[in-house]
Formats: structure tokens, C-alpha cells, sequence
């Protein structure tokens, strides 16, 4: 790719691709870093400016021109980070010569859309790395941000992880805690780990609501998962006929071709699970087979609601009565189920009548992650402890009137003989 030697005025830089952007702050800090290296010379001068170290083992190779980022005023490396050309170059593609300029643009004020995509479980791990290591070199928020030349806002968007990890940024980032060439390296690859799609991006993404995103990637990577069905059965447990019934009542009411494909999501979500094929094992361990937890209490409620016909009603009571009866048998399966049901006559129902989940991982300094599922979409509640152990002492009290999961099979049957036989 030939570099840009487009005219810029004063104050201005021109990326590969020929846009302009206004120099500022940000890119002088970045200068000043080693990250990128400023060109005073006159935009007509064609001859690429040297690169500041460690690109400059790079400046007379060739075949890795492509991948410079030359401007009036900036040049840049895509694998001039540290030599991890493998991890930075898919970052950085010929086709995009105008992203390290972009890049810090958008961190500095993220679109509407990324504000509200939820992050997934992996992306919240490699968060709070960034955080410990900041904190272990007794940076403040302020400090690393002068020294990137963005805001203390950005850098706490990225720990939080608010935005996508960009791998110059991460890079500079470690290099400024002082990491070794095996640690930057292997940390590098985490966050490229991190910012991979999830497994149902690339066929459902346009169908899944953004609140849902989140509660997908929990779903795959908690050891134990808690929780309380007041209305609907759930998403795991429930039958092609009755997630197509339920779908149905949405509001707003979806498209058939929408219903249908959220019915098949639905479908490889509870194979993923009951088979433990999607299990994504966050423990030290790799070895580590323990199957998922999923301890769920079913209001009664949502047993009797007729939300299809009776036939299919039925059904779904028997696929719920043989798992109630493998748990009951203790039978070793990839996901270990134990249904309870709350009986009418046990009392009043959790909260106010809304779905609650809780998530609770191994091994790592992940908190416990409650979601509550209503009309509007979720509520995930993660960062106060307080207010998640208040759920957990609910859906403990909760366990308590309901049946034990030995008794839930009769309890099935008792409905199911009452209402859909």
C-alpha cells in the first residue's frame, strides 16, 4: 500500500485512507509515548518518516509497509507493538490505515449503540486484569489516561468493559505496567480472546435483543445458576410448542420469521447446556469436567397458565416431569437439574412476579450476577454485593416453602393429571 502524501494544513494529520482529522491532544500524548512518531516535515515529502523504537526493527522490511499507518504528522506500525505482529495486524488491516486515529475518537466518545451492548462474561474478566494491573503499579485512573492521552473516563470504560478492547490501546497499556514480553504477549491474546463473537453472533445477532447478550454469555460460563420462574417456564427447560407460544406474547409482538428464529436460538441454547457443549470453563483447570448447576424454582403459576393448547401443555409437563425424575434419581448427566415447585399454597410468590436469575462463578474474582427479566427487557445487578446477597437470601427463603426436588415429579404430575391430560 503506498503511504498518503496528501497535502494537510496546519494543525491537521491525513490518514492512509484520506481522511482528515484535527490533531490534537490525544495524538500528541500518543507521540510522546513511542506509540506513534511525529513527522514535522513538509506533507510533500515522500519519503516515510523513521519509526521510534521498537518499531525500528521493522522500518526496512517490505513486506510489512502494508501495514504502516503514514500521515503528514503520524506513522504507525500495526505489529509494532512489542513484535506481536500475529495478534496486531488483524487489528489493524491495510483496508483500515485511518483506525489509530479512529480508535482513540471512538473511545473518547462511544457511539449510542456501543453504549449499550452489554459485555460478555470474558470481556468483564479481562476488565478487571486491566484493573488489578493498574492497580498493583499504583496508577490512578488519571495518570494512565495522561499517559495515553485519552480521559480517566475511557480508561474506566475499558476496565468496566464499556467499550471494545483495542489492541494498540491494551498494548500501551501493559507496556505501561511493565509487563514482560511473555506476559504482554499472553495478556494481548486474551483480549483478542475477548473480543471474539459469541457463538450465535453470526446466525441470530439481528434478532437478539441487546439486553439478552449478556444474559447468554452467564448462561454458558456460570458454575451454578439459581433461580425463580413466577409466570413462564424458562428458556432452558421449555419445549419447541411452548417457546413458540410464549414468543408470541411479547410485547411488542414480533415477526413469524423473528418467533421461529428465537425458537431455534432457544433450541441450540438448551442443547448447548443440557449436553454441556457450550460449557466455556473459566477455572485455572482445564481439566476441570464439574457439569453446571441450574437449581430452579417454578411458581405454580406458571404451570397452570395456559399459554397454548392443551395438548402441548401437556408435553411440556412430561419433558419437565423426566428431568424432575433424572435429578430425583441423581442420575449423572453434562448439566445436573433440580427443579422445586412453589405451590399456590405455600404463600406468596418472590418479589413482584418477575423472573430472577442468579450466576455464580469459580475460581475467579467474578461477584455473583442477578438479572431480572421484565416487560421493558433485563436488569443485571453485579456490582453491589449487598444487593445481590439480598436476592440470594430471598431465593434461599423461597427454597424453603417449596418442594424438595424429589417431590417435584409428583408435584408435576398432580398439575399436569389436573389440567393438560
Amino acid at each position: 500500500m503506498s503511504v498518503s502524501t496528501q497535502r494537510a494544513a496546519k494543525g491537521q494529520v491525513v490518514c492512509a485512507g484520506g481522511k482528515v482529522w484535527s490533531a490534537g491532544r490525544q495524538e500528541e500524548r500518543l507521540c510522546k509515548r513511542g506509540v506513534v512518531k511525529s513527522d514535522i516535515g513538509d506533507a510533500s515529502d515522500k519519503t516515510p518518516v523513521g519509526l521510534v523504537e521498537p518499531f525500528r526493527r521493522f522500518e526496512r522490511q517490505p513486506s510489512h509497509q502494508k501495514a504502516v499507518i503514514h500521515t503528514p504528522r503520524i506513522t504507525a506500525l500495526c505489529d509494532s507493538h512489542y513484535g506481536i505482529h500475529d495478534l496486531l495486524c488483524d487489528t489493524l488491516a491495510p483496508s483500515k490505515g485511518e483506525i489509530w486515529v479512529q480508535a482513540v475518537k471512538e473511545l473518547e466518545t462511544p457511539s449510542a449503540k456501543a453504549k449499550a451492548k452489554t459485555p460478555t462474561v470474558r470481556q468483564t474478566l479481562f476488565g478487571g486484569i486491566l484493573q488489578d494491573l493498574r492497580e498493583r503499579s499504583g496508577l490512578s485512573f488519571q495518570h494512565v489516561a495522561d499517559e495515553l492521552g485519552v480521559s480517566h473516563q475511557t480508561v474506566r470504560r475499558m476496565e468496566n468493559a464499556e467499550v471494545a478492547f483495542k489492541l494498540p490501546y491494551v498494548a500501551a497499556l501493559l507496556r505501561l505496567y511493565q509487563l514482560n514480553e511473555k506476559d504482554l504477549a499472553a495478556y494481548l491474546a486474551d483480549a483478542k480472546a475477548a473480543n471474539e463473537p459469541e457463538w450465535w453472533e453470526s446466525e441470530y445477532k439481528d434478532v437478539v435483543p441487546p439486553y439478552l447478550t449478556r444474559l447468554l454469555s452467564l448462561e454458558e460460563t456460570a458454575e451454578t445458576i439459581r433461580g425463580y420462574a413466577p409466570q413462564l417456564v424458562p428458556d432452558l427447560l421449555r419445549t419447541q410448542e411452548y417457546a413458540r407460544a410464549a414468543l408470541r406474547t411479547h410485547e411488542p409482538p414480533m415477526a413469524p420469521d423473528t418467533v421461529e428464529r428465537l425458537v431455534d436460538l432457544q433450541r441450540l441454547r438448551q442443547q448447548r447446556f443440557l449436553s454441556g457443549e457450550g460449557r466455556h470453563s473459566l477455572v485455572e483447570d482445564p481439566a476441570d469436567t464439574q457439569p453446571q448447576l441450574l437449581h430452579l424454582i417454578l411458581d405454580e403459576t406458571a404451570l397452570r397458565r395456559a399459554i397454548t393448547d392443551r395438548k402441548s401443555m401437556n408435553r411440556q409437563l412430561q419433558y419437565l416431569i423426566d428431568l424432575a425424575e433424572e435429578s430425583s434419581a441423581q442420575k449423572v448427566t453434562s448439566a445436573h437439574i433440580r427443579l422445586r415447585i412453589l405451590r399456590h399454597s405455600a404463600g406468596a410468590a418472590i418479589g413482584m412476579g418477575e423472573a430472577i436469575y442468579l450466576y455464580r462463578f469459580r475460581l475467579h474474582n467474578l461477584p455473583d450476577s442477578v438479572v431480572r427479566l421484565h416487560l421493558g427487557g433485563g436488569e443485571y445487578m453485579e456490582k453491589d454485593a449487598q444487593v445481590t446477597s439480598r436476592y440470594l437470601e430471598a431465593l434461599d427463603r423461597a427454597n424453603g416453602r417449596a418442594t424438595g426436588f424429589r417431590d417435584a415429579p409428583d408435584a408435576l404430575r398432580e398439575i399436569q393429571r389436573e389440567l393438560w391430560a
